[in-house]
């Protein structure tokens, strides 16, 4: 009886703790997702993960960190390199406007494409711009997008950055200023 016990509690258990830790990425990138043809998103690469993302094709990378420790790595592997650095969140604190309209300034340019954007851990700077990327130019509901980057890493905690996808509303010219400056330019 002992022994069934044990293998009813121990197995569940065993189930949950591997459930919950994240698993070594192939390609050395925590929580490296595709978001959209072009568009991906994760965690901080190491040189490995540097080489996996250029052999994906990707052409700019986008650090959201403060630290600009991977610009010749990246240069050196004939990528584009973009830092929009945002201080760690804190609870209390949003993305700075001026971070998300640099953010969605290099998405709108097509010459930037492909394009891989990550900050430390990959889920709460990068959750929250990758929210307001799903809204902006997916057209997804602010509910479904939050709890994409809550399921993918974003801290429950950060009260103000939910907040902020909540009352995120993008400027119309947001899902194509690229075309709509070429138009005017013509």
């Amino acid at each position: 009886m002992f022994k069934l016990i044990a293998f009813i509690v121990v197995i569940p258990a065993t189930v949950v703790v591997l459930a919950g830790s994240e698993l070594p990425s192939s390609n050395s990138i925590p929580r490296f997702h595709m978001m959209a043809d072009g568009v991906f998103r994760g965690g901080q690469p190491d040189k490995k993960g540097f080489a996996f993302l250029k052999q994906q094709g990707v052409k700019t990378i986008i650090n959201l960190r403060m630290e600009n420790d991977e610009e010749a790595i990246v240069k050196q592997l004939g990528m584009n390199y973009i830092q929009i650095a945002i201080d760690d969140p804190k609870p209390w604190s949003k993305i700075p406007d001026q971070a998300i309209t640099k953010y969605f300034e290099v998405l709108n340019d097509p010459a930037n494409y492909p394009v891989f954007f990550h900050c430390r851990r990959g889920a709460d700077r990068t959750g929250a711009l990758a929210a307001l990327y799903r809204i902006a130019k997916q057209g997804w509901d602010a509910r479904k997008a939050y709890d994409e980057a809550r399921d993918i890493g974003l801290r429950w905690w950060y009260s103000a950055i939910k907040d902020q996808v909540f009352e995120f509303k993008p400027l119309p010219a947001a899902k194509s200023v690229p075309r709509i400056l070429a138009t005017e330019r013509q």
